[in-house]
Formats: C-alpha cells, sequence, structure tokens
C-alpha cells in the first residue's frame, strides 16, 4: 500500500506543463529505512511538464523513478519490502497499475532490485499507455 500511496502523490502533485531521461528519484532507491522528505526540481517550462518544484514524502525502502517529458510525466515505483510489482502511473490519464510481471529474488527485493526495477523494463515510460514501459505507446502530443 505504501508504494501505491508514493505513485499517487506523486503523480497527484503535478502541477503545470526536451524529454527528462527516466530516472530513480536520488535518494529513493528502495534502501532508505524511515520515511523520507524529497524535492522534486521543475524544469524549464518550456522543457518539462512540472514546472514548480515541491516536496513530497516516501516511505521508507520505496523506490521511484520519473519519466519527463514537456506534455506529460510518468512515474514507477515499488518497494523493497513487501510484494515484488512495480506501481506506474501517467498524466495521460488510466489508473496506477502494477507494470509487467513481478520481479526480484526471495520474498522481498534487496534495495538494489527494487532501484532496478523501477528504471528497468518494468519501469516508467512517458510515451506509453499507464506509463509503464511494457504497454503500447500512446498517442503522440498534439
Amino acid at each position: 500500500m505504501k508504494t501505491i500511496k508514493i505513485a499517487f502523490l506523486v503523480a497527484g502533485l503535478i502541477a503545470g506543463s526536451s524529454a527528462f531521461a527516466e530516472a530513480t528519484i536520488t535518494g529513493a532507491n528502495g534502501a532508505q529505512t524511515a520515511a523520507t522528505k524529497y524535492t522534486y526540481t521543475a524544469g524549464t517550462p518550456a522543457a518539462k511538464y512540472v514546472v514548480s518544484s515541491f516536496d513530497f514524502m516516501a516511505s521508507a525502502y520505496v523506490a521511484l523513478a520519473v519519466d519527463e517529458s514537456d506534455h506529460a510525466i510518468a512515474v514507477a515505483a515499488t518497494s523493497s519490502r513487501g510484494l515484488k510489482n512495480v506501481f506506474t502511473g501517467s498524466s495521460e490519464g488510466g489508473a496506477v497499475t502494477i507494470c509487467g510481471t513481478a520481479v526480484g529474488s526471495g520474498p522481498s527485493y534487496t534495495a538494489t532490485e527494487a532501484a532496478g526495477a523501477v528504471v528497468g523494463a518494468n519501469g516508467a515510460d512517458v510515451t506509453k499507455i499507464g506509463g509503464c514501459k511494457t504497454n503500447a505507446a500512446v498517442n503522440p502530443a498534439p
């Protein structure tokens, strides 16, 4: 549930309007042992979707990645504890859903697996339906 809450939080805090390379949020890599405050830094209005920087909280053990363009943003999140699924969502619409198949070893991810999962094959992709790399492409921006 923490993973879903984080994905909803970040997707819900999108405000405003060259592609941002998919990357984990610095520090939100699945290894942090307590809830942690992060700052998402906005780009210039012509280059990125998010035009106002904002702070958000991520639960312990959450790995989080973002893929952003000038017209949309996609978020991928997972937890290094519990279920081994990556959840994605996009400003292009739809619900936050499980992306791809469960990955990782053992009963839970290692922090390294969690951080890799959100930028790997099940990661965020702003050009795909629901922000999930394994989904079909969305219509191009007007």
